[in-house]
Order: structure tokens, then C-alpha cells, then sequence
């Protein structure tokens, strides 16, 4: 729920200085004094204060150019900049209820995003007052319709973006981001997205750290029907490629699904001085296809130079566990036993099967 305020808050007030900027500035957008009208009656409606380098509105193309945009809080904290953005939109679409935009560009983002203890955040703050939004409403309320119009968007691009966000116990960095959104179609379910990511840093209050170099992730849907997605994410503690497929996504959806995981157990000790002392690699692969009620899956784990305890020394590891008919079945060099259910009476099963129930659908698990 916090998520989605924040999204309506601040897709809220972007659109609103959106229009607050067309409408002072049409006719004469390329004068100072537009300029400066604009800016007084944002920084008038808003309790932040925005500043702007240079704003132009060409009518005849239908497009809004901003350039070296700066947004503070109300404390005078800085929280949002980009060095320009183009906005073009075909206006005569919406006669038909469709907002078509054929470009959105910005370029050289930087957002620094601070949750205070309350969980507000400050581009919330510095775009609509406490009490401007309402307080969301019951998730079962179903007298909500959907969107007034369908919305198009040929082109979306954020180039040379950085970003950052801290709460009093969290913070995150992300030195590089990009991101691409191409042929979407909002009442089609239709589009496609590409971001990339570099130079992630997560640390916390109990000193734990986590680094990625590079995420590069992009996905896909095509008219409510398929669905497609890949990902590849390097970091310090290892390197995961995965891809996917789902037809019938408002059907009966059948997936095929890959991912592959390789990590350095030794860089997974230093995330944190509380955990334990690890060596080795581990490696997991992931595949599996058919319907979501009763995919046909495999997963195999592999160890080598593993230190897992004092005990376990330049160990090794090789099980495979597979999924076909609701039964899952593994395959180790040692027998492997299992908790049973509290409907078994016997405390352990060992090896035998265990018993579980699996999207409403009795699941079987066997050596």
C-alpha cells in the first residue's frame, strides 16, 4: 500500500506541474518571463520549489522541452534534477480518449529519495501537501472503474540516471540507470521495458552490504497473451542469468522457465560479520515448462571446495530434485531425510515420502 500512495502521489504531482508548465507557457514559451511564470505559480501550488533553466513549448509539434530542472523539499533539501526532458504528445488522440505520447526523454536523472521515520518521502513532500491525497480505500472496493482513457506510449527513455534512498535504517545507491519502455498500449496489455542498472550498493544498520555491478533485465507482453522476460545480475557474490516465457497469461498460463545461479560462498560471509565462515562455489540450475498448477521442473545443486562448518572441509555437493506429476523425487549420493507433516504420526520419514498440498493438489516428495 505504501508503494502504490507514493506512485499516485508522485505521478500525481509530475502530471500536475506537467500542466501547470503548458499552461503558462503556450504562445510564448521561449521568453523569460514564461519561464518565470511558470516556476511562480509551481512553486505557489506546491511546498517545494522548482527551478528550470530553460522551458520551451513548440504547439505545432506538440512538444515540451525542459532543461536543467532542479526540485527541492520544503527544508531546501535537494531530492529530484535532470539535466533535460522532451515530452511529445499527440494531441488530437485524445479526442478519441487515448493520450498518446510519441516521445519521453530524460536525460542526466538524479533522484535522492530520504523516507523519514513517519514513512513519508521527500518528492512526495515536495509535490502535494500531507492531506492532498486521499487515504486508500478498502482493496475489495469494486465501484472503482479503470483508466478514463487508454495510454500509448511509442518511446520512453531515461538516459544517464543515477538515484539514491535512505531510510533511518536502509540506504541504496545505484551509480548508473537507463531504461527504455517501447510500444505500450495500456488497454491492450501490450509493451516493452529494458533497464539497466550499475554500480548497486545496499548497506543497512547492521552493517550488512551487498554490491552489483550490473543488472540488465527486460521484458515484454503482447496483447494480454505472452509474456517474455530475461535477466542477467552480476555481483559480488555471484552471477545469475534467467529467462522466461509464459503463454496465455488471462488463461490457462504455461510458462518455460530457466535460470542458472553461481555463487562464491566466501564473498556471501562478508555481506555481514554475523555470518558464519563459507568457501566454495555453489552452483544451481533451474528449468521447468507446462501449466503453473503442474509444471514439470528440475533443479540441480552443485558444491565444490566447500567449508560449511568445521566439520565440512573442501566438501562437495551433487543433488538433483525434479517435479513431474506432482511428485518431486531426489537424487544425492547420501539418503536424505525429511521433517514429516503434522498429519504423519512418525516424527521423521526417512527415505519415504512426504505428503503436501500444492495449488490445492496433493504433492508428493520421494527419494
Amino acid at each position: 500500500m505504501r508503494i502504490k500512495k507514493f506512485v499516485l502521489r508522485t505521478g500525481a504531482g509530475m502530471l500536475f506541474l506537467l500542466a501547470m508548465l503548458s499552461a503558462g507557457l503556450y504562445g510564448y514559451s521561449r521568453s523569460g518571463h514564461a519561464r518565470t511564470l511558470a516556476m511562480n505559480r509551481i512553486n505557489a501550488a506546491i511546498p517545494g520549489t522548482l527551478s528550470a533553466g530553460q522551458i520551451r513549448l513548440l504547439a505545432e509539434g506538440a512538444l515540451l522541452r525542459l532543461d536543467d530542472i532542479r526540485l527541492m523539499d520544503a527544508k531546501g533539501n535537494f531530492c529530484l534534477a535532470f539535466d533535460s526532458l522532451r515530452l511529445k504528445i499527440q494531441w488530437r488522440s485524445l479526442f478519441d480518449k487515448v493520450l498518446e505520447i510519441s516521445l519521453l526523454q530524460i536525460d542526466g536523472l538524479t533522484l535522492n529519495l530520504i523516507e523519514d521515520a513517519t514513512g513519508r518521502i521527500n518528492l512526495v513532500n515536495a509535490l502535494t501537501a500531507g492531506d492532498d491525497m486521499p487515504e486508500d480505500s478498502p482493496e475489495n472496493d469494486t465501484s472503482r472503474t479503470g483508466l478514463p482513457l487508454n495510454v500509448k506510449i511509442q518511446t520512453a527513455q531515461i538516459t544517464r540516471g543515477a538515484l539514491s534512498f535512505s531510510d533511518p535504517e536502509n540506504t541504496v545507491d545505484v551509480g548508473s540507470l537507463n531504461v527504455s519502455v517501447t510500444e505500450v498500449d495500456l488497454q491492450q496489455m501490450s509493451g516493452a521495458v529494458s533497464i539497466d542498472v550499475g554500480g548497486v550498493t545496499f548497506t543497512n544498520a547492521t552493517t550488512i552490504t551487498l554490491d552489483a555491478e550490473s543488472l540488465h533485465l527486460s521484458a515484454s507482453v503482447r496483447e494480454k497473451r505472452t509474456g517474455r522476460f530475461q535477466m542477467n545480475l552480476t555481483s559480488a557474490v555471484g552471477v545469475l542469468t534467467a529467462s522466461g516465457l509464459v503463454n496465455d497469461l488471462l488463461g490457462q498460463p504455461q510458462v518455460d522457465l530457466a535460470a542458472d545461479l553461481t555463487t562464491d560462498l566466501a564473498a556471501v560471509s562478508r555481506i555481514s560479520p554475523e555470518m558464519p565462515n563459507l568457501d566454495g562455489t555453489l552452483c544451481l540450475t533451474l528449468s521447468g515448462r507446462g501449466p503453473v498448477n503442474d509444471p514439470t521442473a528440475r533443479l540441480q545443486v552443485a558444491g565444490q571446495h566447500l567449508a560449511m562448518a568445521p566439520n565440512v572441509q573442501n566438501g562437495s555437493l551433487d543433488i538433483a530434485v525434479s517435479l513431474a506429476g506432482r511428485v518431486l523425487t531426489l537424487n544425492g549420493p547420501e539418503p536424505i531425510c525429511w521433517e514429516s507433516p503434522r498429519q504423519f504420526p512418525d516424527p521423521l520419514i526417512c527415505p519415504g515420502y512426504f505428503r503436501m498440498d500444492f495449488w490445492d493438489q496433493p504433492l508428493i516428495l520421494r527419494r
